[in-house]
Order: structure tokens, then C-alpha cells, then sequence
């Protein structure tokens, strides 16, 4: 979804997305692009079972694992998400594409979704 700022799109997420999906048995993962992000998100989803991330964390888990060395290597975290979460909410996915120019590291996100 592609909105400015204050258009609802996190509120969409956390009372119209999450309860659907929690009725249907279904997990969702929040990716962030900042730690304030992250905290005003897990705040956001007090009492439910969404889990919230940052985009750099599974980057920096996926280069300790090796994935830059080693071409098939499937990291932990990165086969947790995969096997864990049903949706999978990119927020601020501008950070994708401004910071790719200079962090290869984002490609992990796009291989994680493919």
C-alpha cells in the first residue's frame, strides 16, 4: 500500500488486518526500518501476538549466518520467518530501495519474500 503519512495504513494493519488473520489462525510479522519505529509498533500491538522486527536485524543475522558467502546458506532467522509468520508487513519499505544503492544487505528482505 503506497499512502502518506497519517492515512491510515498502520491502523489498517492492527484493527482490520491482525483481527482477520487472528481469526483465521494466521501470524503476522511488522518489519521497520528505525528502532522508534519498532517500539511505537510493538506498543501498538500490546496484547496480541503480532511480532515486530527491524529491517536490519534480519540483514545483520543473515551476514553473520554467511548467506554473502555461501550462495544456498537459509539462515535461522530468515527460515523462522518463513515458516513462522503468514503476512508479512513491509512499513517503510522505501528503506529497500533508498538504502540499496549503498547496502547490499537489503536484498536479504526481497530473497526473504520471494
Amino acid at each position: 500500500m503506497d499512502a502518506p503519512c497519517g492515512s491510515g495504513k498502520s491502523t489498517f494493519i492492527f484493527k482490520t488486518l491482525y483481527p482477520y488473520a487472528h481469526q483465521n489462525g494466521k501470524r503476522m510479522l511488522v518489519f521497520s526500518n528505525r528502532l522508534a519505529l519498532k517500539a511505537q509498533q510493538e506498543h501498538q500491538a500490546f496484547g496480541t501476538d503480532i511480532a515486530c522486527m527491524t529491517y536490519q536485524k534480519m540483514e545483520y543475522n543473515v551476514y553473520l549466518n554467511g548467506l554473502w558467502t555461501v550462495q544456498n546458506s537459509v539462515p535461522d532467522l530468515m527460515q523462522m520467518v518463513e515458516q513462522e509468520f503468514d503476512y508479512i508487513i513491509l512499513d517503510e519499505a522505501h528503506y529497500l530501495f533508498q538504502d540499496a544503492a549503498f547496502n547490499r544487505r537489503t536484498l536479504t528482505i526481497f530473497r526473504m519474500i520471494e
